[in-house]
């Protein structure tokens, strides 16, 4: 299990597809594969709360009787931001396990990634650039 809160895991849905397209073999690929699922999962529920928040807090224009998009700086806005920061702020229990990966020289992945990341893989450096022979 993995406890993290929800603003880690929104933080972290850009890095994890990039990571897949490094070039791992086929077990680790389909282990990433899952733990995307499980972010999935995640995200969707945030933004199933996201959605009625926006709609909650936006102003309504009174011609068309739609909700207008909220400005920055206003009262409704601020009342948004607070109310979603406390649900990016809930810790949430993910039914997963980090995925220890083995990177090599030639893999591209940068410090931004491996901090977005770091709740959800575990990183080993290969020696001479090459990954380890499993056992």
């Amino acid at each position: 299990m993995i406890s993290v809160p929800n603003r880690e895991i929104i933080d972290c849905r850009e890095s994890l597809p990039l990571l897949m397209r490094q070039g791992f073999p086929a077990r680790k690929s389909m282990e990433l594969a899952n733990l995307i699922e499980v972010l999935d999962g995640q995200l969707r529920v945030i933004q199933h709360i996201r959605k009625p928040l926006i709609e909650k807090h936006s102003p309504v224009n009174k011609e068309t009787n739609r909700p207008m998009p909220l400005k920055e700086g206003t009262p409704e806005h601020d009342a948004f931001v607070e109310n979603f920061n406390a649900i990016l702020d809930t810790e949430v229990e993910l039914k997963c396990e980090p995925v220890v990966v083995v990177l090599k020289e030639t893999q591209e992945i940068t410090p931004l990634m491996l901090f977005t990341l770091r709740h959800f893989i575990k990183v080993e450096i290969a020696e001479n650039g090459s990954a380890p022979k499993a056992p």
